[in-house]
């Protein structure tokens, strides 16, 4: 989704939970809640391995959760071959 300083902000890939339901004539609806996010820390991280990220762009991140459990401590990103930079 975007990064700032040394964070990553990540939309997580899966089911979307239901946000609320909405009647529409006869019928309930279930409109979907928001993507699940999560914030990974890019310290350990080489920055040549997400300074030419684009948003929008698949990855595949490496790391641990840390001890407080609301964020990924990266040390890895993997990219599509075909989206690396030269």
């Amino acid at each position: 989704m975007w990064l700032s300083g040394q964070t990553l902000t990540l939309a997580l890939d899966g089911q979307v939970v239901p946000g609320y339901y909405q009647i529409v004539g006869q019928y309930l609806v279930v409109v979907p809640g928001p993507r699940p996010t999560v914030n990974v820390d890019l310290r350990d991280v080489p920055q040549s391995e997400y300074a030419f990220m684009r948003s929008g762009e698949r990855i595949g991140v490496i790391g641990t959760v840390a001890s407080d459990r609301r964020r990924l401590l990266g040390r890895s990103i993997i990219r599509d071959a075909g989206q690396e930079a030269p």
